[in-house]
């Protein structure tokens, strides 16, 4: 190790000053105090000394300051008085000079603080000078090398701790120190360059006086990258600098750098900070640079200067918090994470030296909770144990409330530091625990600020353009969407129906067991349910010694912990009808979780209850209340042992479940003596009371402090509402259902009229036949009384990897039962063949991906069976060594089926493939069948968000989109526990596109059966002729039905340029006078069936292709 390198413990301790002399370094130094100390000095000095208005030559400016420095070795004694007297005699030579100077004068020359900085004399320490200098002439420290380097980066660069105290705790203007630290605009922020908080981070400072330079940074210096794409907190994070003692430099960049967030490194990974934090647990594990010499390097910073003129204002903080962090630590202590990184024997040591740490009773140590888990695995496995100092010892104790730090004693000394009664030994958290405890503080500061709906229709969040599927993003990226676990769970999924009779039993193995939750949850949310009443002995035995009060959901909340969840941002539950549960089991459910917002809709929920259920929640901040308008109940809750008891608690919500009896004068007065009575036994900060009128909704609320109001006027104004979409087409496919009789008023064949058309042997069988989809999938459910009677033939195709394969007629996941809902959801007179391919295991997710590319021979059966559509609701992944053969294959069989031929007079077939829901593919990172080049005449489809979007896991290059964001099934058509789950996806989005294709060409079918019945069997001509069968055949082309998209596309809200296949305007008013949307303009009389044919039959026009 140089020298100059560092400045060591020792050398702090062995520094020769005279008696009464105060360093920057010991710990009652506060440099404000020395600096006003100057100040009182001022008036002793003549003016023409102390502005000098003649600017120096280029050599009086390099005598002066050599001069400068050679009287600091020389005679300096250290004082304020010596200090000050040096600033009255050479100001004038380090002041900053004119461009002549400057231009003729290198930086190392002429500025003394750069001087300072890069040569590093630890004889020459003189902070009040620096500091007076500093805060008369703060350009100086805008001088930049040709580096792009000034003097603070240098100073932190080699680790001079006197220098940069000296500076921050100067009184230069926070404007000024900002633009010094590094960007103040968002312009600059976007510029990657490292910056003043990038290098301290690096260089491994002490906490307190890194923790004082992030307070003084601007948010945009927090959140800019380095040229390899890192924020200061992504380098704070890495899981080999996660040392106890710079846990709350995490903390405080996390607080005040939220900007951070948003960022990614560069390609190809473009990690978030939690991933960045996860993934650099397989980092080889580097040296912290603290106590080490820089590497050598001919640009220490990349890219560009580290700050210009910028110009942002920051709120200043506080004295006593700026002093508080640039206090140093006691000499015989040193900064944990350099001991830790380093492994020398000069002040440094590793952790195993150590066991044991002795800390004071009186003193708060909080051990982390070995419980909390977290979703990675890291190398650190051994516990590691330190000691700390005890004041008992006569030595220094570190307080300092913004660091929270441990100080380690050097290897050297007894083990036993202390043998008196007032110390316990207890652990340090090992690198391990703490990083753990990083991985919590990324991920729940991320999910806090995630905007996000609750049932009620409020939101909640303090970041509009935070979403639950950029939390997915966030903590699993865009890439390993399969590996995402779930960070929200809400039961019933249908949030306007209770469910009645719940078998728990049967609700584990049901497929929520393939359910995957992370250790923290978005939200968890319950609405009105009921368990079937028990049938054991044992439990109706219990029953009867228990009140009346519902325990239903301690099973759920006991299934969640089992899975894991130890987090929750959110509880909400509406326990406000019927019986609600008792006190004892809401306990039950909330006291193992950690929580930070609670909605219990229970009418005047005890106070004490509230209590004892979230006394493990550190930062529970907010609380719903539903109150019934009874005083004695706000009386209850304000009292001294009541929620003013929680101390973390920051607002309340009163939710005035009926009209109160008094007056609104006297219930105004209640809740002032409500918010009185509740502030005034806490010393802490007060708690925030807002009250909501009986019938306000959450939605209305505007003064909620977690209701999110960025942007909302546009975003209300903008929003389409998806699930319209699916109700608009269930009313429609409602009416066409209902056309079975063909028309009485016209052709009459021979005989009695058939009481089904499909019955008519005057009728061809093209015309009889029902639309065919081929549906590629795991499989239908073929007892589902859903879609059971539109099932057709089907077939299992086998990779050769299952010993005896599953029937096609039992879905693997529930994925392909899904899909065949969705598409008879679409055209209810269709015949759905089923093809069942295997598949991966269920992804909670928005993926489906087939296992093996050698079962996609499905495709080749389809093709050879004849069908109109075929629906591919997943994607296959090229493996060049194993699946490339097959790939062509698939391609080349795609491109057939897509063609007309003439010689095997094969019909077109409509293909429907699914998006792979990862992002823009690329060529190195392909998927199936949505990539195949040369098969243009594909539909490739994607899934909308719910306000009309294009989904962010999308790809752009899909034809249209449909909506995939948590469809369910309709109610009448839930048979199953699972039925209830909604999905979300492309692949929904692709059935729905191929169900609307088969509605399309049934419409057509329809016009050509009306025209039959009015020509009487003749064909048809003339401009107002309607459709034929030739109309019929172009409609099923991929030319007919695009032009048939486009038109439906035309007359939807977002326009014909629009991917979105908005069906609102086209098909509403037609499923209206269809009598499909509960409408009574047409009975169900022979006439008005009549009537609904023709109209059809205007559909058919519409529809069907020109020319």
């Amino acid at each position: 190790m140089d020298s100059d390198s560092d400045i060591s413990q020792d050398e702090y301790d062995t520094d020769a000053r005279s008696d009464g002399q105060t360093d920057a370094g010991d710990d009652n130094y506060d440099p404000e105090t020395n600096v006003s100390e100057l100040q009182e000095h001022e008036n002793a000095v003549p003016d023409h000394e102390h502005h000098a208005t003649n600017q120096e030559t280029v050599e009086g400016v390099r005598e002066g300051v050599e001069e400068f420095f050679a009287a600091l070795r020389r005679d300096f004694d250290g004082s304020a008085n010596a200090e000050q007297r040096l600033f009255v005699e050479y100001e004038r030579y380090v002041r900053p000079q004119s461009k002549k100077v400057q231009k003729e004068l290198v930086i190392s020359v002429r500025n003394i603080i750069y001087k300072m900085a890069t040569e590093k004399d630890e004889r020459v320490k003189v902070p009040l000078f620096i500091g007076k200098l500093v805060s008369s002439h703060p350009s100086l420290l805008r001088e930049l090398d040709d580096y792009g380097c000034g003097a603070l980066f240098h100073a932190i660069d080699k680790g001079i701790e006197w220098l940069i105290e000296a500076i921050v705790g100067s009184d230069i203007s926070l404007g000024e120190l900002q633009k010094v630290l590094g960007p103040c605009n968002a312009e600059d922020e976007n510029v990657r360059r490292t910056n003043c908080i990038h290098r301290a981070i690096d260089r491994g400072l002490k906490p307190s006086l890194t923790i004082a330079l992030i307070r003084k940074a601007s948010v945009h210096t927090l959140a800019s990258q380095d040229d390899s794409s890192k924020t200061p907190l992504h380098h704070a994070v890495e899981i080999n600098r996660c040392t106890h003692d710079r846990l709350q430099i995490i903390r405080i960049l996390i607080e005040l750098g939220d900007g951070a967030f948003d960022k990614r490194t560069s390609e190809p990974e473009r990690f978030s900070i939690y991933r960045y934090h996860i993934n650099s647990a397989s980092k080889p594990r580097t040296r912290d640079r603290s106590g080490n010499k820089p590497r050598a390097r001919k640009n220490p910073i990349a890219k560009g200067a580290i700050s210009r003129e910028f110009n942002m204002v920051h709120p200043p903080i506080s004295h006593s918090d700026r002093n508080k962090g640039l206090r140093r630590q006691s000499p015989s202590t040193t900064d944990t994470g350099r001991m830790l990184e380093n492994g020398s024997s000069n002040g440094a040591f590793k952790m195993s030296e150590y066991d044991t740490v002795h800390v004071s009773r009186s003193q708060s140590f909080y051990p982390l909770d070995s419980s909390i888990s977290t979703d990675f695995g890291s190398p650190f496995d051994d516990k590691r144990h330190v000691r700390r100092l005890n004041p008992a010892n006569g030595l220094k104790s570190h307080d300092d409330a913004s660091t929270h730090a441990l100080e380690l004693a050097k290897p050297t000394e007894s083990r036993k530091i202390s043998d008196t009664p007032n110390t316990e030994t207890v652990s340090i958290p090992s690198l391990k625990e703490t990083a753990k405890e990083v991985t919590k503080l990324l991920k729940l500061h991320y999910l806090r600020t995630t905007s996000h709906r609750s049932r009620d229709g409020s939101t909640f969040g303090t970041r509009s353009d935070r979403t639950p599927s950029t939390a997915v993003e966030f903590m699993y990226g865009d890439c390993i969407q399969s590996m995402a676990k779930d960070l929200w769970f809400r039961y019933p999924p249908n949030i306007d129906k209770k469910i009645d009779g719940i078998d728990f039993a049967k609700f584990e193995q049901s497929s929520f067991k393939t359910l995957r939750f992370d250790s923290a949850l978005l939200f968890v949310d319950f609405g009105k349910l009921k368990l079937a009443d028990p049938q054991d002995e044992r439990s109706l035995r219990q029953r009867q010694f228990a009140g009346s009060g519902k325990w239903d959901l301690v099973k759920f909340f006991d299934w969640l912990w089992k899975k894991n969840v130890r987090n929750i941002v959110k509880v909400e539950v509406d326990d406000s009808e019927d019986l609600p549960h008792c006190d004892e089991a809401i306990i039950e459910c909330l006291k193992n979780f950690e929580l930070e917002i609670l909605k219990w809709r229970k009418p005047d929920l005890c106070a004490s209850a509230i209590r004892y259920a979230t006394n493990h929640s550190p930062n529970f901040r907010e609380l719903h209340l539903d109150w019934s308008g009874n005083n004695a109940v706000l009386r209850s809750w304000s009292e001294t042992e009541g929620l003013a008891e929680i101390p973390s608690l920051e607002t309340i919500h009163v939710w005035e479940v009926k009209k109160p009896l008094d007056s609104d004068v006297r219930v105004r007065g209640y809740f002032e003596d409500f918010k009185d009575r509740l502030n005034k036994p806490r010393a802490r900060p007060q708690i925030t009371v807002h009250r909501h009128l009986f019938g306000e909704t959450s939605l209305q609320d505007p003064t909620a402090s977690t209701i999110s109001t960025r942007n909302s006027a546009k975003t209300e104004g903008n929003k389409v509402n998806e699930h319209l979409w699916l109700n608009i087409m269930d009313a429609f496919a409602e009416g066409i259902c209902k056309l079975v009789k063909p028309p009485k008023s016209h052709y009459q064949p021979e005989g009695e009229q058939p009481y089904n058309y499909l019955k008519d042997p005057k009728l061809s069988a093209e015309l009889t036949s029902d639309v065919t989809v081929a549906l590629i999938d795991d499989g239908v459910d073929f007892i589902h009384k859903a879609f059971s009677d539109k099932l057709g033939e089907g077939k299992t195709f086998e990779s050769g990897c299952s010993t005896v394969p599953e029937p096609y007629y039992v879905s693997t996941t529930g994925h392909g039962s899904f899909m065949a809902n969705m598409i008879g959801r679409m055209c209810p007179r269709v015949k759905i063949l089923v093809y069942k391919i295997e598949v991966l295991e269920q992804e909670q997710g928005v993926k489906f991906r087939a296992k093996s590319v050698a079962d996609l021979q499905a495709v080749d059966h389809a093709i050879k069976r004849g069908c109109d559509i075929i629906s591919m609701s997943w994607t296959v992944q090229q493996n060049k060594n194993d699946n490339s053969d097959d790939i062509e294959r698939l391609r080349d069989r795609l491109r057939e089926a897509s063609t007309k031929s003439s010689t095997s007079g094969q019909q077109e077939i409509l293909l429907f493939c699914s998006a792979p829901d990862k992002g823009h593919s690329n060529l190195e990172d392909q998927y199936f069948p949505f990539d195949c080049a040369g098969v243009p005449q594909m539909f490739k489809i994607g899934a909308a968000d719910p306000d009309g979007s294009i989904s962010r896991w999308v790809d752009s290059r899909v034809d249209y989109i449909l909506p995939g964001h948590e469809v369910q099934m309709k109610d009448c058509d839930i048979d199953i526990e699972e039925d209830k789950i909604p999905r979300t996806g492309s692949s929904v989005a692709t059935a729905l596109a191929a169900g609307l294709a088969a509605l399309i060409i049934h419409c057509v079918r329809l016009g050509v059966i009306y025209n039959h019945y009015e020509y009487r069997g003749l064909s048809p001509s003339g401009p107002s002729a309607g459709v034929d069968l030739d109309c019929y055949r172009r409609i099923k082309t991929y030319k007919g039905m695009k032009d048939a998209f486009r038109r439906i596309a035309k007359e939807g809200t977002h326009g014909s340029s629009d991917k979105r296949l908005g069906v609102e305007t086209f098909f509403q008013g037609k499923a209206s006078r269809l009598g499909g949307m509960n409408s009574s303009s047409l009975a169900d009389s022979d006439a008005d069936a009549d009537k609904k044919w023709a109209q059809v039959a205007d559909i058919a026009i519409e529809l069907s292709p020109k020319g």
